[in-house]
């Protein structure tokens, strides 16, 4: 990845920051807030989106977030989430709520 400082997990899973795990330049993790999850089933992530760029914006960049993911939009009020397996080379499908007031 990249040099200078990495973005990093809100808990750790194994040590590696969800930047290098999902291919991440250091523009694309900025407004990311990430608790990563492991268990039997796989990885699964809760993601804070902070931003004044509509999520739209990185999406296609976050195609290696795991299936299953949910993101929290700050400042669309929305919840997003991840409905694609994980790619590099598909474009990941995301579902979203309506705005909240």
């Amino acid at each position: 990845m990249g040099t200078g400082t990495k973005r990093n997990n809100t808990s750790p899973v194994d040590g590696e920051s969800f930047q290098d795990a999902w291919s991440l330049t250091a523009a694309q993790a900025a407004p990311l807030s990430v608790l990563r999850l492991q268990d039997d089933l796989g990885e699964k992530a809760l993601v804070w989106y902070n931003s004044t760029s509509a999520f739209s914006t990185y999406s296609a960049s976050y195609g290696l977030m795991p299936l299953g993911t949910i993101i929290f939009d700050l400042n669309a009020h929305k919840t997003i989430e991840k409905t694609s397996i994980a790619s590099s080379t598909v474009a990941a499908a995301y579902v979203a709520s309506a705005a909240r007031s």
